[in-house]
């Protein structure tokens, strides 16, 4: 559990962004289905669901979609893995920010389009985790658009970056002796 589980959602999240390759067609299709959603297909937001880390605490969240119309954010949260601090007490952190603050640009990032050709592909670190969340607290997680390699456009991470920091929260999350040990090397 852990690590392992991390890695493959991150990049699972990666995939449904953008980052494989994808013909027109699908690319069509995945955008034409995800732009239909409304926003009372909300939900409450976390870190901590079981598809993002192996936790086994039973909360699924919903994969990142387009953000739909009639949606209006008050804050920003994200969610990512801080690597570098390793394992103490055999876990990892996973930090989780909650922002707020005018979101405008940060709209304006999200609703850029994204342009995979399919033609050439990058190596990069994965964004974190990104909810939008509103007044009511109810939030959906958007999809982070890519430019023509599939290389994120960060833009919009570095503008829920710029709000104000409300609230940080670490979370330990627990890691496999395997894990662990892969953090010893």
């Amino acid at each position: 559990m852990g690590m392992r589980r991390v890695s493959a959602g991150l990049i699972a999240v990666a995939l449904l962004s953008g980052c494989g390759a994808t013909d027109d067609a699908a690319t069509e299709e995945f955008r034409a289905s995800t732009a239909s959603a409304s926003a009372s297909a909300l939900t409450k937001p976390t870190c901590l669901g079981e598809n993002l880390l192996d936790i086994g605490n039973g909360v699924t969240v919903p994969e990142p979609t387009t953000i739909p119309a009639d949606f209006v954010p008050t804050s920003a949260i994200t969610c990512e893995g801080d690597w570098g601090a390793g394992v103490t007490d055999h876990a990892v952190s996973w930090v989780e920010e909650h922002r707020q603050g005018n979101l405008d640009s940060v709209m304006a990032e999200f609703a850029l389009p994204s342009e995979q050709d399919g033609t050439c592909f990058t190596d990069q670190p994965l964004p974190p985790v990104v909810w939008l969340v509103d007044d009511r607290g109810l939030g959906m997680r958007p999809v982070v658009p890519t430019g023509r390699c599939g290389e994120f456009k960060w833009d919009a991470i570095t503008a829920i970056d710029a709000l104000p920091l409300r609230e940080r929260i670490v979370h330990q999350v627990p890691v496999t002796p395997e894990v662990e040990a892969r953090f010893a090397q």
